[in-house]
């Protein structure tokens, strides 16, 4: 005879592990990532996603620090022969060439390290007591020799990219600088606190907004030139690649025109549109983000 505490047991058991699974999800949704890092990362092997030397605007992004976030540890450029690491900075992809025996080319002279299970972040913050946060330019407690930590200023604002262990990378709302910090969780709201954006802070300023629709009637107005020349020589009846442009009160969305086409199949002249839009948001707490048909832009992390 079946014992009918048995199947309850049973019960209570697989019960117990299906809600231990559901308290370690709950901690487990935290995204992690590895990224490297390097005090002169212009001085690393690097290639842009066309696998070719990175033009001056694209090198543009190469600062101390500036976190290259590693998608793929161990790759191939498309010749199926030379090593790579597959990696991303600020949406741009990157490739990082490697040895396969020496690990990362010219890790040394750049001074670069790799900080795997990083919890990625992406909030911004405040400094509110400054003399208790340190700007430092590795994750360590002491300075090294003719080093010396500065103090966040009171009141200024961070993005927190990612936090390794004790130590939290940020970078300037800007993006123009990069710093680790420490940031104790029970020093929250009286050393540092999460900044909160209202509405009227995500707004997208006018002059912001008209320099941006200039820019692509700009490109529109070229490429529609340049096509009907290209019709008129040739006989054709071809439709530029142009972009429809949705304005919002806190973002400006551009959807690549024709939905038959590939728009890595204008991957040059879209490059020329996106050095064109980061020239004008440089220095700005606008930021532009790329997808596969879209271009959006947007105050940086506004949720």
């Amino acid at each position: 005879m079946t014992n009918p505490l048995r199947g309850r047991g049973i019960g209570r058991v697989f019960f117990s592990i299906w809600m231990l699974t559901g308290v370690f999800s709950l901690f487990s949704q935290t995204e992690q990532a590895t990224f490297l890092l390097a005090r002169s990362p212009a001085k690393l092997d690097l290639l842009n996603r066309f696998e070719q030397r990175l033009n001056p605007g694209e090198a543009r992004d190469l600062l101390p620090l500036a976190p290259i976030r590693i998608t793929a540890a161990e790759s191939f450029l498309s010749d199926g022969f030379t090593p790579c690491l597959r990696g991303e900075l600020r949406g741009k992809a990157l490739f990082i060439l490697r040895d396969e025996t020496e690990g990362i080319l010219n890790k040394d002279a750049a001074e670069a390290a790799l900080y795997p299970n990083c919890a990625v972040l992406g909030d911004t913050i405040s400094i509110l007591r400054g003399q208790r946060i340190l700007l430092r330019s590795a994750p360590k407690t002491r300075p090294g020799p003719g080093e010396t930590f500065a103090a966040a200023e009171k009141d200024s604002r961070w993005i927190r990219v990612f936090a390794y262990r004790d130590y939290t990378l940020l970078a300037a709302p800007d993006y123009q600088s990069y710093h680790w910090a420490q940031l104790p969780a029970n020093r929250e709201n009286r050393d540092w606190g999460r900044f909160i954006p209202t509405a009227a802070d995500l707004l997208i300023p006018e002059d912001l907004r008209e320099a941006v629709a200039g820019i692509f009637g700009d490109y529109n107005q070229l490429l529609l030139q340049l096509y009907q020349q290209f019709n008129r020589d040739f006989r054709e009846n071809l439709i530029p690649p142009g972009w429809d442009i949705n304005y919002q009160d806190t973002l400006i969305t551009a959807t690549f025109a024709d939905p038959q086409r590939d728009p890595e199949d204008f991957a040059e002249s879209r490059r020329y549109l996106i050095n064109q839009l980061e020239n004008r948001l440089l220095g700005s707490d606008f930021a532009l983000y790329q997808e596969p048909r879209r271009i959006r832009i947007r105050r940086k992390n506004g949720r």
